[in-house]
């Protein structure tokens, strides 16, 4: 029995070498499973001669083997879908996405990122994938694509091959300030609302209105001017203030801190349309994803199991290996939801309906909420006007600091059968 756990594990090992990559710090694993390092068959220098006696097989025939391999996954796998472009044999761009990841853009599809960070192999392809949010609030893959260049045709292709593997266009679209992403999403997702990643712009707040150049930025031998950058920061990210009200506060900090011949400020303003969030208000779920920080974090899953010397053919199962660490992250949340129930802090009838409604990532949410309005909002007084009861409500913080006010209408008649 230990003989055959011994090959079943070494095989495992010699995979893992093929796959990806051999590093010193993976044979400290062997030892703690052996216990002992004389105890583990053969040296660090027989995993690494493994690794490339396999990418001397593979050679130069890796984009015809993922091409023949992903060609038959979808002759045999259901729902999945791939596509790829050649020029004179030679793999230029490719797409793919699976039933899993194709159910899940059913699902949730309101809002779609996709960012090309970097490039996962040796053929300098850039690897863009499409991520959402699902409803444990986790980053879900919608499919994935790999391109030559960062051009307009490379995305149009790209965004093309995502609407015929899904069908339709998603509800809101997040990019960054790509010039090529950007023309290529508003001439293929015509139906869709794009939006820039507004951290690629309040980023460069200190070099742009402070005139700190990077280095001393970085080298921190500069303090920042933290009341400007905190006061621009506070106003566009805020979600909850109407578009009015917005443009007075931005107007009224220009001139507060005499900003008012900023070249770059100007410039802001005119792109805030396709970055603030309270020009998305009326989107429904328009807030799940603010900037492409969360794409980016999903990105660098699949770097951590890849590398730019990689072929395509280890790529491609880094990738599956990193996906799968995805998918089992999404059913263990489905499986807590049959097992676990959320503590209720308050007697309302609707948290006990919501705790049975929703997943516990979104109720625990939902549940601040109602306790933000059960302890930090007080009734003021009514007033009626034609027939009609307004309630104004106080909002206050949590140190007992005013907020806000709202207004809320109430047919007397209604009021009356509540």
């Amino acid at each position: 029995m230990r003989k055959k756990t011994v090959i079943v594990f070494r095989q495992g090992i010699y995979s893992m070498s093929s796959n990806y990559g051999f590093r010193s710090n993976r044979w400290s694993p062997c030892a703690i499973i052996f216990e002992g390092w004389h105890l583990v068959t053969g040296s660090k220098n027989d995993f690494k001669n493994h690794a490339r006696n396999v990418r001397a097989v593979v050679v130069d025939a890796d984009a015809q083997m993922i091409v023949d391999r992903l060609s038959h996954n979808m002759s045999h796998l259901e729902n999945f879908y791939f596509q790829y472009k050649a020029f004179y044999s030679v793999l230029r761009s490719i797409f793919w996405c699976d039933g899993i990841s194709r159910c899940n853009y059913t699902l949730f599809d309101e809002v779609l990122a996709f960012d090309a960070t970097y490039s996962t192999n040796r053929h300098n392809m850039t690897f863009v994938p499409f991520t959402g949010v699902d409803c444990h609030k986790k980053c879900v893959t919608f499919g994935i694509g790999l391109i030559h260049n960062e051009t307009i045709d490379s995305y149009h292709w790209l965004l093309d091959a995502f609407l015929i593997a899904n069908g339709k266009q998603p509800k809101l679209v997040l990019t960054d300030q790509d010039a090529a992403m950007k023309q290529a999403v508003s001439s293929v997702l015509t139906e869709s609302t794009h939006r820039l990643c507004m951290w690629h712009v309040t980023n460069k707040i200190p070099v742009k209105v402070l005139n700190i150049p990077y280095k001393a930025i970085l080298k921190g031998e500069l303090q920042l001017n933290e009341k400007i950058r905190c006061r621009v920061n506070k106003l566009v990210w805020n979600v909850l203030i109407k578009l009015e009200t917005f443009e007075f506060r931005w107007h009224d900090l220009i001139d507060k801190f005499n900003l008012s011949e900023n070249k770059w400020l100007k410039d802001m303003f005119a792109i805030m349309k396709s970055c603030v969030p309270s020009y998305f208000r009326e989107l429904p779920m328009c807030c799940l994803m603010k900037t492409t920080s969360r794409c980016e974090s999903s990105n660098s899953q699949f770097k951590v199991y890849s590398s730019p010397d990689s072929n395509l053919v280890q790529f491609m199962n880094c990738f599956e290996m990193a996906l799968n660490s995805q998918w089992h992250v999404q059913r263990e949340l489905q499986i807590d939801i049959t097992k676990k129930t959320p503590l209720i802090k308050t007697r309302l009838p609707i948290e006990r309906h919501t705790s049975y409604t929703y997943t516990i990532t979104i109720f625990k949410e939902v549940q601040k909420e109602f306790t933000k309005g059960l302890y930090n909002c007080a009734r003021s007084h009514i007033e009626s006007e034609d027939g009609i009861n307004i309630h104004f409500i106080n909002h206050k913080d949590k140190w007992n600091g005013f907020v806000g006010e709202f207004k809320i209408h109430l047919l007397t008649m209604l009021q009356h059968k509540l």
